[in-house]
């Protein structure tokens, strides 16, 4: 089957276009049978009738490829054309919207297959489905392994620093609780008694 089996479906193009909407609903109705039967011709937005060697008329022929009754499908023809919801193409009836988007869609088809075949640059292109990288486990071992040595290499400096910044501290607190009249006890006074603060005269 030729043309498309489905497409986008904007809704609010649907209802706020002026001209289907000044419309009666049984000519919108027509309008939404002619464009399915136009999105499966060939090309895709022409109402391609089928050869009829009898010579019926396009109202006749749209009647019966949308199961319609002929009586009104010629008035409801008249309206939509005259509404300028549809336009011609050397005689045969097409939908603007979908002559247009079938044109874009042709031409971003034609520019991705000209960019995966192009391999005039420097390098070429790469397959859009490329293999996923399955590593051994190898490379984040030796990354792990090197982590670990670069710990292990610092650790001394850290330990160092640490040691004096204990230190300073200490001598800070000291510094303090002299200022407050604080009077370190031996370990044997600690031992028959708590901490005491002497105040200074």
């Amino acid at each position: 089957m030729s043309g498309m089996r489905w497409g986008k479906w904007v809704w609010n193009d649907w209802l706020s276009d002026p001209a289907l909407s000044s419309c009666s609903l049984a000519a919108q109705g027509l309008w939404m049978r002619m464009l399915c039967i136009m999105a499966r011709s060939d090309p895709i937005g022409h109402l391609v009738l089928p050869p009829d060697r009898a010579r019926v008329s396009e109202a006749k022929q749209v009647s019966r490829m949308c199961h319609a009754d002929g009586r009104h499908v010629y008035a409801l023809l008249q309206e939509l054309e005259t509404r300028g919801v549809f336009s011609r193409q050397d005689g045969v009836i097409i939908s603007r919207r979908m002559v247009r988007d079938n044109a874009k869609s042709e031409a971003g088809r034609t520019h991705i297959a000209k960019r995966w075949s192009d391999t005039s640059g420097t390098e070429p292109n790469r397959s859009p489905n490329r293999s996923p990288n399955r590593s051994n486990g190898s490379d984040l071992l030796a990354e792990s392994e090197s982590d670990s040595e670069s710990e292990s290499t610092l650790s001394p400096n850290l330990s160092l620093a640490s040691e004096r910044e204990a230190s300073a501290l200490t001598e800070l607190v000291r510094k303090e609780a002299a200022k407050v009249g604080y009077v370190e006890p031996s370990q044997e006074a600690t031992r028959r008694e708590p901490f005491r603060v002497v105040a200074r005269n």
